[in-house]
C-alpha cells in the first residue's frame, strides 16, 4: 500500500537555500551499483548524469516518454525559470521566508546556472508549466505528489534516491514496464541504463541504447551548401524549375539546408522553439518543423521571416546565450587594455636601454620633442610599431619622473645580474673595492664605486656599482667611508670578504691616521689598501719627465702647438686645408710616409691615457704643422699670436 505525503520544499540531503546548489562528486562505483540496491516493483529505472542537473535530466526524459515533448535538460531548466519570471502570480508566492532567507531574484539567478540542484519549488513550477502532475518516489514506498488536481493526465514519475549511504541526493526517471518501449534513452546523457525489477521473479534485465541509433540531425543540416546540393532541391513551379539560391545563406546566416529533406530551416527559431521564450508562440512551422521549400517566393518569405516577432525573439535568445555577460566583457576589455599598456611600456624600456647602451643622453635641454628618446620612438612609429605611435600620441609614461624611475630600474636589474654572477661563486667570493671622487657636468660631486673579483678561470672582473651623490654632505673621510659602507650593505657584499681597497693618493682617501683606507681597515682587517697603480705610474712619469729638460721641453711644445691650432677656428681651417692638399698630392704624401687623416689630440697634464696619442698626432702631422705655421705667418689677416716662436 503506497501512502501519499506532502512534498517538502527542499528534499532531504539537498543543500540549503543559502548554500551553493551544485551536485557533489559521486564515485562511479556508487553510481553503477544504484540499480542493484534500489528497486521499485513494475518500474524501469533510467539513471541520470551525476552533474547537478539530474532533476532536469529526469524531467526531460519523462516529458519525452509521457508527454511526447522532446527537450533537453538545459531547455527544461530554462523554461521553468522563465515561467517563474513571467508569471507574477506564481512568482509572488516565492518569498525570502519560503526560500530560507534567499531573495527570489537571487534564487532564480542561481537556478539558471547549470549544475545547480533543483528543489520542490522547481518541481511545483514544472507541474504548472507542463500541466502535468508529478510523482516523486523515495525509498520505503514513500510518494510525494505535486499538482494532484491534474488527474486527467498521467503523472510524471521521478525517483529521489541515494547514490551512496541512505540519504537521498539524486533524481532518476521511472517508467512503468508496460510503457518502457521507445523510452530506453535518456533525454540528455549519451547512454541510459534501464533496470526492470519484479518481486515475483527477482529477475533484472538491462539494456543500453545510444544516440547513434537516432537520425544524426547535426550532420544533415548545413549553412554553406554547394551548388550541386542546391540544384538537387530544385522544384517545378508552373513548368519552370526553381532551386534555393546560394546568396540566401550569405544574407541570412541563420538559414540551414537539410540534405535529406531538401528544405531549409531557421536555426535560431529551431533552437528556441523548445524553450519557454516569450513571443515564440507565433513562430512559423515552415521554418522550425516542416521545412520551407517554396523557392519561387523564397526571397520574399525569408525577408518576412527575418522581420517577424518570433524570429527577433529567437535572435535575442541566441545572442543572450552566445554573448558574454557584461562583467565578462568588462574583464576582457580590461585585460586587453592592460596588455596594450604593457607592450607600450616594454617598447619605451627597450628604447631607453638602447640609448643607455650607446652612452647617449635621453634628454637634450628643455625641447622634449627633439630629445633622443622621442626621436627614437618616432623612428619606431614611422617603421610601423603601433605601440610607439600610441605612446607618443597619448604621452603615457614619458614624464621625467617615470623615465628616471625606468632608468633606475634598468640599472638595478644590471646590478642584480652582476651580483648574481658573483654570488654563484661562493667558493672564491673575495673581492676588492675601488673608489674615486668625480664631478658631473652640473657640478654635483659624486663617488664612483667599483668592485673587483676573480672567477674560477682566474679572469679578472671589474664591475661598476654606481655613482653616489655627495652634495650637501661634504667630501670628508668620514662621509666617504659612510658612503662606501652603505653601498656594500645595499648590494649585500659582506665586509668579511673584503680583502682589498684602492683609491688615489689624496689625504682624505689614503690618510694613514683617519683616511678612508684606514677607517675601512678598522672595520675589515683584511682590506689592505693599495694606492692606485695608474695614479702612481702617472705621478712617477710626470715627476721624472720634469727632471729631464729635453723631455719637459718636448711635452710643453706639444701642448703649445696643439693649443695654438685648436683654439682658433681660422687656424684650424688652415690646418685642415693643408692636410687636404697633401692628401691630393699622393706622391708627396707617400714621400713623407705619414697619414694625412690623423687629427691633433689635446695633451692633458692629469689624464695620462691621452699623452701618447697627443704626442703621436704631432709627430705624424709635423710637416703639416710647419706648413700651417708658415701660411699663418704670411697671411696678415690671420692672427699670428706666438707663431714665430713656434716656427723657431
Amino acid at each position: 500500500m503506497v501512502t501519499s505525503h506532502k512534498l517538502p520544499l527542499f528534499f532531504e540531503g539537498a543543500t540549503s537555500p543559502d548554500e551553493p546548489r551544485v551536485q557533489s562528486t559521486v564515485h562511479l562505483s556508487d553510481r553503477h551499483t544504484l540499480s542493484n540496491r534500489w528497486t521499485i516493483d513494475g518500474y524501469m529505472i533510467f539513471e541520470s548524469v551525476v552533474d547537478g542537473n539530474c532533476m532536469f535530466d529526469a524531467l526531460a526524459h519523462q516529458l519525452k516518454c509521457i508527454c511526447n515533448k522532446s527537450k533537453t535538460a538545459e531547455c527544461v531548466r530554462h523554461e521553468i525559470v522563465e515561467f517563474l519570471k513571467v508569471n507574477p502570480g506564481v512568482k509572488n508566492k516565492i518569498s525570502a521566508d519560503v526560500l530560507g532567507g534567499t531573495q527570489p531574484q537571487q534564487y532564480l539567478s542561481d537556478m539558471q546556472k547549470s549544475g545547480s540542484w533543483g528543489d520542490g519549488v522547481m518541481l511545483s513550477a514544472a507541474s504548472l508549466l507542463y500541466e502535468t502532475p508529478i510523482k516523486i518516489v523515495m525509498q520505503g514506498n514513500k510518494d510525494f505528489f505535486i499538482g494532484e488536481g491534474n488527474t486527467h493526465r498521467e503523472p510524471i514519475t521521478v525517483g529521489y534516491v541515494p547514490l551512496s549511504g541512505t540519504t537521498p541526493n539524486h533524481f532518476v526517471s521511472l517508467i512503468r514496464s508496460t510503457h518502457a518501449d521507445g523510452c530506453g534513452q535518456s533525454a540528455v546523457s549519451g547512454t541510459a541504463k534501464c533496470t526492470t525489477s519484479s518481486s515475483s521473479t527477482g529477475a533484472r534485465e538491462s539494456s543500453e541504447t545510444t544516440h547513434a541509433d537516432k537520425f544524426d540531425e547535426a550532420s544533415d543540416l548545413t549553412n554553406r551548401p554547394d551548388e550541386q546540393l542546391l540544384a538537387s532541391a530544385s522544384r517545378d513551379f508552373s513548368g519552370r524549375q526553381r532551386s534555393p539560391q546560394a546568396d540566401w545563406f550569405i544574407t541570412y546566416p541563420w538559414l540551414q539546408f537539410s540534405r535529406s529533406r531538401k528544405v531549409v530551416f531557421c536555426s535560431w527559431c529551431r533552437e528556441t522553439t523548445h524553450c519557454y521564450v516569450t513571443g515564440m508562440s507565433k513562430c512559423e512551422p515552415a521554418f522550425t518543423e516542416k521545412g520551407f521549400n517554396n523557392w519561387k517566393k523564397g526571397s520574399e518569405k525569408l525577408a518576412e521571416h527575418s522581420l517577424s516577432t518570433a524570429h527577433r525573439a529567437a535572435a535575442l535568445f541566441v545572442a543572450k546565450k552566445t554573448t558574454p555577460s557584461v562583467a565578462a566583457q568588462i574583464n576582457t576589455q580590461m585585460a586587453k587594455e592592460q596588455e596594450q599598456s604593457r607592450n607600450r611600456l616594454l617598447m619605451e624600456i627597450h628604447s631607453i636601454i638602447f640609448l643607455m647602451r650607446q652612452g647617449l643622453a635621453l634628454r637634450r635641454g628643455k625641447d622634449e620633442a627633439n630629445d633622443n628618446l622621442h626621436q627614437v620612438m618616432e623612428l619606431l612609429a614611422r617603421s610601423g610599431v603601433v605601440e610607439a605611435r600610441e605612446c607618443l600620441s597619448s604621452r603615457m609614461h614619458l614624464s621625467h619622473d617615470i623615465v628616471n624611475e625606468l632608468c633606475n630600474l634598468v640599472g638595478q636589474r644590471v646590478l642584480r645580474m652582476v651580483l648574481s654572477e658573483f654570488s654563484s661563486l661562493r667558493a672564491i667570493s673575495k673581492y676588492s673595492i675601488l673608489g674615486d671622487e668625480t664631478r658631473d657636468a652640473s657640478g654635483t660631486e659624486q663617488l664612483s664605486v667599483c668592485f673587483r673579483w676573480v672567477d674560477e678561470s682566474l679572469s679578472v672582473h671589474e664591475d661598476f656599482l654606481g655613482l653616489y651623490s655627495l652634495s650637501g654632505h661634504g667630501q670628508t673621510a668620514e662621509v666617504l667611508t659612510h658612503c662606501l659602507k652603505d653601498v656594500l650593505v645595499r648590494v649585500q657584499l659582506p665586509f668579511a670578504d673584503l680583502h682589498g681597497q684602492g683609491y688615489d693618493g689624496a689625504s682624505a682617501m689614503a690618510g694613514a691616521v683617519s683616511g678612508v683606507a684606514q677607517r675601512m681597515k678598522d672595520v675589515c682587517p683584511n682590506a689592505h689598501f693599495i694606492h692606485c697603480l695608474a695614479h702612481c705610474l702617472n705621478l712617477a712619469v710626470s715627476e721624472s719627465a720634469k727632471t729631464v729638460p729635453l723631455m719637459q721641453f718636448a711635452l710643453d711644445l706639444v701642448h703649445q702647438l696643439v693649443t695654438f691650432i685648436r683654439h682658433s677656428c681660422k687656424r684650424t681651417d688652415i690646418f685642415h686645408d693643408v692636410q687636404q692638399e697633401s692628401k691630393q698630392q699622393s706622391d708627396y704624401a707617400e714621400g713623407m710616409h705619414i697619414s694625412p687623416n690623423i687629427s691633433l689630440r689635446p695633451l692633458c697634464p692629469t689624464r695620462w691615457t691621452v699623452k701618447a696619442s697627443a704626442i703621436n698626432s704631432v709627430i705624424c702631422n709635423y710637416e703639416h704643422l710647419m706648413m700651417t705655421l708658415e701660411r699663418i705667418q704670411s697671411d696678415r689677416r690671420t692672427p699670428t699670436g706666438n707663431c714665430n716662436s713656434q716656427l723657431k
